[in-house]
């Protein structure tokens, strides 16, 4: 692992990758489920599930609200 405030340990899901320009999601109900799948990741009730599971680390602090902020 290596040190620095932008890093963490990789893990099974270590990013999601997702385009920037989601024009072509028209329908409401596909944007709202995209969304809610994005900040699931962050949930501390599904990740420490994810935790216990599979010893996954938690994205927290700054880099967490970093995130959060773009996902909306």
């Amino acid at each position: 692992m290596q040190d620095g405030p932008n890093t963490w340990p990789i893990v099974a899901l270590t990013y999601v990758y997702v385009r920037k320009d989601l024009k072509h999601i028209t329908d409401p109900q596909e944007q709202t489920l995209l969304k809610a799948f994005l900040k699931a990741l962050y949930k501390d009730n599904y990740v420490a599930d994810c935790e216990e599971s599979f010893g996954f680390v938690r994205v927290s602090g700054d880099l967490k609200d970093r995130a959060i902020a773009a996902i909306d």
